[in-house]
């Protein structure tokens, strides 16, 4: 990349577990509402139509082309897994871009699929 271009740096967050694969991972504040919806057929939205799904912690990491690593942040998913987060490179080249769910207690294993 050219230095001062922006880019967007995107991906998906999905549950790999027997149960749902295939399905975004969200947070462990919203699982309740996402497995009523996934298995019951109850609103996105809760029963009373006042619950929001909320995604989970996506940390970026960026490697430079001279092997430097500069931590991009923590982007938070949406309700189908996306996230993204645009960003300038300090210098140009070819980067290596990591995306990284650490995973938590609605997840027995950690990690994430990227894209």
């Amino acid at each position: 990349m050219p230095t001062g271009a922006n880019v967007l740096i995107q991906g998906t967050v999905l549950d790999k577990s027997p149960a749902q694969p295939g399905t975004p991972c969200v947070s462990a504040g919203s699982m309740r509402t996402w497995m009523e919806y996934l298995l019951k057929g109850q609103p996105i939205d809760g029963i009373w139509h006042n619950e929001t799904v909320i995604g989970v912690p996506v940390k970026l990491l960026a490697i430079d082309p001279n092997g430097n690593t500069e931590n991009l942040g923590t982007v938070t998913s949406d309700m189908s897994g996306k996230y993204q987060l645009a960003w300038s490179p300090p210098v140009p080249g070819t980067y290596k871009i990591t995306a990284t769910f650490a995973g938590d207690d609605s997840y027995a294993v950690h990690g994430m699929k990227q894209d």
